[in-house]
């Protein structure tokens, strides 16, 4: 009887440790399948925010710094000539509605998509505040054509910066998308 107790006892125990083992593997199986699913999901939500992203800068890049600089090589300071763009142009749409997305990205990524919406958003105000005092330039007043003069040339600094922070944005934008880019010189 104690033979069979202990055979029974071993038995249980034994087939414990088989559920427990088949469990675990079960448990581990569908944990990395999971696991899987999430990181192609990632991706896959870092390349569609990667492929807005640079359609966004691209097109800012095109009309507000591109733009600016073919139309004012040589152009000495304010004028008509040198007017900018309408300043109605206000919201980053793909980024503000995907910021709280821009962690997703790698260190180096995210960094260089903040920095650049940043000065993006400078550059954007300087050049509404250089329409303002393209607006007053009529006035005659001395310190709206100073002021005038001093944008102008801020913009145009500005702008020439922005030249090659646009091409590495773009070029990284469209590596973590998995598209080919062509960037347009000014």
């Amino acid at each position: 009887m104690r033979d069979s107790l202990t055979d029974g006892f071993i038995g249980a125990v034994l087939g414990s440790l088989i559920s427990a083992a088949v469990v675990w593997y079960q448990t581990r199986q569908l944990l990395t399948a999971e696991s899987k699913y999430r990181r192609q999901d990632a991706e896959r939500e870092i390349r569609s925010l990667s492929v807005a992203l640079l359609a966004e800068v691209d097109d800012f890049y095109r009309l507000f710094i591109r733009d600016f600089v073919r139309k004012n090589k040589g152009v000495g300071g304010p004028s008509e000539a040198s007017r900018v763009k309408s300043s109605t142009y206000t919201a980053f749409v793909v980024f503000e509605a995907n910021a709280d997305k821009v962690g997703l990205f790698d260190a180096e990524t995210a960094k260089a998509v903040v920095g650049y919406y940043g000065t993006a958003r400078a550059y954007l105000n300087t050049m509404s505040d250089y329409g303002t005092a393209l607006d007053r330039w009529g006035s005659g007043e001395t310190i709206v054509r100073a002021t005038a003069t001093a944008l102008f040339s801020q913009i145009r600094i500005s702008s020439e910066l922005l030249v090659p922070a646009s091409k590495f944005l773009c070029a990284l934008l469209a590596e973590r998308a998995g598209t080919t880019y062509t960037f347009e010189e000014p």
